[in-house]
């Protein structure tokens, strides 16, 4: 080998180092140290004085002076920087370790070194260090052979010892060599990517953290990432498929939960809208949503038994119950209808198919009455108290219609009982009688007593008991007839009335 760095120090003081070129000897200069720039030469020196005076046993007659003050800071700042870079048992063999080698694994290089004492060992008259470079790259190499991981190691440097070289030609192909001097020159890591033989490949540079000389390089190849990644994709694509399949699939399950009962409320609302109180949703549920139709049904039922309720009102009542009228005046046909000997069938019949006789008069009669356009006042027991208001001439004409579709009823077997009426005109009061919220509206005056006084009378006849004051005769046209009955006297009135009976056309 060629030795790249030594040093010879003499009992005399004086002192020689050499680092790899050839120095000019200059015998008159006691003291020829070489290269005073190089400072791990200098180490060296140091360590071999440090050495000879210690080998000598005069390093406690040495005069301490600037030079030999220099000196020992300049030891102990070099071995300290040794013993960080290659540990303690390196820095103890430079010291101490005379005759022993030394080997140092360089970033870059190994190196080794040894200490020789010339011409004996105690009380030498020269100290003389080697160190010598045994062969390029040998710690990264090391590396490199041992790596037994799934990506290779190709160490390449390029020192003052050594030159760059490659273990593979093909990297070139690459340009890593013009990638690394850009990180040597700026400092800086590098990234990019390369094609090469139609692959890609990503390639990274980063400098060293603690030897700034130290640079190292990666290369990946690109292709197997992106497979890696398009596969991932295709997985990922395929599960949010799935999932979105059973997205649809719950919420649809979901919606149906939610729907179903919401478009039974809107038929529900429709119903209402339509009258028809009796629609039920009958959603039996436990969440908010049975609740809601617990609740629609519950308004339905309320607003049925109100609409029955109704029903048992008359026209004339529910407008002046909306109106706040306490009583009015008003003309209008008094239309008195009941069944004469009702009271014998009392004995006859059981109360129940006597109230559903019953039942079934006063529905037919009440359905005639509201089709001719009358209005159901009350009904007491099997009378029936029902008014026509209007024009005078046309509500005489219907008051006496619904008389002569009464009567062809009971010709024609539909009603249980035999009807008798009594109708007249005049004036009467209409308002609400009652006690706080017992009140009933009802109509009062001298024509309701005529027309209940002729309903009497005309039960007691045998046949066409429809009889009708000579005020109402008046106002008839063609399409009524009836004829002259005679005068009759009437309970509480002086004067006889005419009163006529209506026949079948």
């Amino acid at each position: 080998f060629w030795p790249v760095r030594a040093a010879i120090v003499s009992k005399e003081g004086w002192e020689y180092v050499y680092r790899g070129e050839e120095v000019e000897w200059d015998a008159t200069n006691p003291n020829p140290v070489s290269a005073p720039d190089d400072q791990f030469a200098v180490l060296l020196a140091k360590i071999g004085k440090n050495l000879i005076l210690r080998m000598r046993k005069e390093d406690t007659k040495a005069r301490v002076d600037a030079d030999s003050l220099k000196g020992e800071m300049a030891l102990k700042i070099g071995l300290q920087t040794v013993r960080g870079m290659f540990g303690e048992d390196i820095s103890v063999k430079l010291a101490n370790g005379v005759g022993l080698p030394v080997r140092m694994s360089m970033l870059d290089a190994m190196v080794g070194m040894i200490i020789h004492p010339v011409e004996q060992i105690i009380m030498p008259d020269y100290i003389i260090i080697w160190m010598a470079l045994f062969k390029n790259g040998e710690y990264l190499n090391d590396i490199a052979k041992r790596f037994k991981g799934d990506y290779a190691i190709f160490p390449f440097e390029g020192n003052k010892c050594g030159h760059l070289t490659f273990p593979d030609k093909n990297l070139f192909d690459l340009d890593l060599a013009e990638t690394t001097s850009w990180v040597s020159s700026a400092n800086l890591p590098v990234s990019l990517q390369k094609e090469y033989e139609g692959k890609r490949f990503l390639i990274e540079a980063r400098p060293g953290v603690q030897q700034l000389n130290m640079i190292v390089t990666g290369i990946r190849a690109l292709d197997p990432v992106f497979e890696s990644v398009a596969a991932t994709k295709r997985i990922f694509l395929s599960w949010l498929f799935v999932s979105i399949i059973l997205v649809i699939f719950l919420a649809k399950n979901v919606s149906a939960e939610i729907i179903e009962p919401v478009k039974r409320l809107t038929k529900g609302m429709q119903e209402m809208t339509s009258e028809n109180f009796s629609y039920r949703i009958d959603l039996s549920r436990s969440d908010e949503l049975g609740d809601l139709c617990n609740s629609f049904d519950s308004m339905a039922k309320g607003l049925e038994e109100k609409f029955v309720m109704g029903k048992m009102l008359s026209q004339n009542a529910m407008e002046s119950t909306l109106r706040d009228v306490s009583s009015r005046k008003e003309d209008v046909v008094v239309f008195y209808v009941g069944s004469p000997g009702f009271e014998s069938w009392l004995n006859l019949s059981s109360p129940g198919e006597l109230f559903a006789d019953l039942q079934k008069q006063i529905s037919e009669i009440s359905r005639i009455i509201l089709d001719q356009g009358g209005d159901i006042d009350k009904i007491i027991g099997d009378k029936i108290l029902a008014v026509f208001r209007g024009d005078m001439n046309h509500a005489s004409i219907m008051a006496c219609k619904a008389a002569m579709k009464i009567m062809n009823a009971e010709q024609r077997g539909i009603l249980p009982f035999p009807a008798a009426a009594g109708i007249n005109n005049g004036t009467v009061i209409a308002g609400s009688l009652g006690v706080g919220n017992k009140k009933d509206f009802t109509v009062i005056g001298d024509a309701v007593n005529v027309a209940a006084r002729i309903e009497n009378l005309a039960e007691t006849m045998r046949y066409h008991r429809m009889l009708i004051s000579e005020e109402v005769y008046n106002r008839l046209n063609a399409d009524v007839r009836a004829r002259e009955y005679g005068s009759v006297e009437l309970k509480g009135k002086s004067a006889t009335l005419r009163v006529f009976q209506l026949e079948l056309l």
